[in-house]
């Protein structure tokens, strides 16, 4: 099926390959697709491979989303959400970004970047234009695009070896060894194009030009080691890249005095804002690995160290944290941390029980602002109420309950809650409560039958 059996749409922009398109319909989003006039094969097997790459990514938070694909059509296309604006064209007119804002964003492409890799897959043309970002309320979510240089190595496919002096390519953010042939890219490839967009984050200037001068920022040294000209003496992983930066933001700020959790809840209460440095002692706070107290009758030191300085801090504190100011990959932490001493807690005395609506309700104040957030908490939900945790009663129905318009989130819900769907106090609340869900995956979670 070509696009054209299924969209109405207009160009609005083209590229080496392809063409991208405005769907008169809905206008949040656009599709990719190969040029009527395409030069050669290898322009039909780079739309084809980004969108096999793209399907292998599709469950990482800063992947960019396809919505719908025919990579068998004459012309094969897909459907991606249209972003606000690019890295690129944001940094050109907001000029050098903060060292704080170039770390987040780099976490971002990091994390998509870490998938990629992990599944053997190399981006290869990781330049500004390729980062698109979707920005509300000056929140900014950042998505990794444009896979059509991609290589997956675990397909038996011939590698793409065009010159990167021909039209494909970022060459400012090129790897040096990339220059003479693509098929020369290795995963250490990638780690030197993401110094590349540091550098250029960093300074607002072009990467081959900005590295002939003395960097201004106190990221220099992670950059230069990112950019080394040896693929060799370049990170190794991005596993290193990620350490590199946790350790930069922590030793950055040694020498300061650090604000407790009290402080910095007093501090936002005042007036509903974070300065650079309590957003970096929250974020050590809420991500740091806490004491796990294992005594079967230490739950009153679970919950008073643990749970409720969180249940005590400003009603905003953590959710402005989570929607405003932190990386993904620390959401995750601190939602693992949680996750953690939850666990601990359900299986202790000597605490409050009626406490564990509190609990509950906190990790709910935090369901409506990532959607990738929210199979976790709905897993940890179901997994209190699985545990005769009655408290949990509310949020779980307020879970099954509501109604998404993202049909993937619908499916991850309804996997992270049919985990639980042999326990009878589950089964027994969908059955009561079948006549308030909209979502069919939500009772068909509850009454599939495992293959004997």
């Amino acid at each position: 099926m070509e696009w054209t059996d299924r969209y109405n749409a207009r160009k609005i922009n083209e590229g080496a390959y392809g063409e991208i398109l405005e769907i008169n319909s809905d206008k949040t989003k656009v599709i990719k697709a190969l040029h009527p006039n395409y030069s050669d094969r290898e322009d039909l097997q780079r739309i084809q491979r980004e969108i096999h790459c793209l399907g292998k990514l599709k469950d990482n938070s800063n992947v960019i989303d396809i919505l719908d694909f025919n990579s068998n059509a004459r012309l094969p296309w897909f459907v991606m959400p249209r972003a606000t604006t690019n890295l690129h064209d944001y940094v050109l007119k907001q000029g050098a970004l903060s060292d704080e804002l170039t770390i987040n964003i780099t976490y971002s492409i990091l994390n998509a970047m870490k998938d990629a890799h992990h599944n053997d897959i190399l981006h290869r043309d990781l330049g500004a234009s390729n980062i698109l970002l979707f920005i509300k309320d000056e929140y900014i979510d950042v998505r990794v695009a444009d896979f059509s240089l991609g290589r997956d190595f675990k397909k038996s496919t011939k590698p793409l070896t065009r010159s990167i002096h021909s039209r494909l390519g970022h060459d400012a953010f090129i790897a040096p060894e990339q220059y003479k042939s693509l098929s020369n890219a290795t995963k250490l490839s990638d780690i030197y194009s993401i110094g590349a967009l540091m550098l250029f984050m960093c300074t607002g200037d072009n990467p081959l030009r900005a590295i002939t001068r003395p960097i201004e920022s106190s990221l220099s040294n992670i950059i230069s080691d990112l950019m080394q000209d040896n693929p060799n003496k370049r990170p190794g992983n991005i596993d290193e890249v990620i350490n590199l930066l946790h350790r930069f933001q922590r030793l950055r700020n040694s020498r300061r005095v650090r604000s407790t959790f009290h402080e910095i809840c007093n501090n936002f209460a005042a007036g509903q804002t974070m300065s650079e440095e309590s957003f970096i002692d929250l974020t050590e706070y809420l991500t740091n690995k806490k004491r796990l107290y294992k005594g079967e009758k230490q739950g009153h030191l679970t919950y008073d160290e643990y749970f409720s300085p969180l249940l005590m801090a400003p009603p905003n504190l953590i959710a402005t944290w989570v929607k405003e100011y932190a990386a993904p990959s620390n959401v995750d932490l601190f939602i693992d941390r949680y996750q953690e001493q939850l666990e601990q807690i359900m299986g202790q005395t000597r605490w409050t029980f009626r406490s564990m609506n509190s609990i509950c309700h906190f990790l709910m104040s935090n369901f409506y602002y990532h959607d990738r957030l929210k199979a976790k908490i709905a897993d940890m939900i179901t997994n209190v109420y699985s545990r005769h945790f009655n408290e949990a009663h509310s949020s779980l129905l307020r879970i099954v309950t509501n109604e998404y318009d993202n049909e993937r989130l619908v499916v991850n819900i309804a996997m992270a809650i049919s985990k639980y769907s042999n326990h009878k106090i589950v089964k027994e609340f969908i059955d009561d409560n079948e006549p308030r869900i909209k979502h069919v995956a939500f009772i068909e979670a509850f009454s599939f039958e495992p293959i004997n």
